[in-house]
């Protein structure tokens, strides 16, 4: 049986309906996944932003030790 058949005897309409019903259920379904990821997201930008910081610092301090100028 193919996806026509089960909408046989349907108007458009109702099939319209089903179907963004069917959406809305597949975006709940996912949303703590999706929730999980931007977390995550927003972790790693937190993260690359602390290296950064670290990584500037270290130089800096290298730079003061040896005499460099900066």
């Amino acid at each position: 049986m193919n996806e026509s058949d089960n909408h046989m005897g349907m108007t458009d309409a109702e099939i319209e309906a089903l179907e963004e019903q069917r959406r809305q259920e597949e975006v709940a379904r996912l949303a703590p996944y999706k929730e999980a990821s931007d977390q995550r997201k927003d972790s790693a930008a937190i993260v690359a932003e602390h290296d950064e910081i670290i990584v500037e610092a270290m130089y800096e301090l290298a730079m003061m030790k040896i005499g460099g100028a900066l």
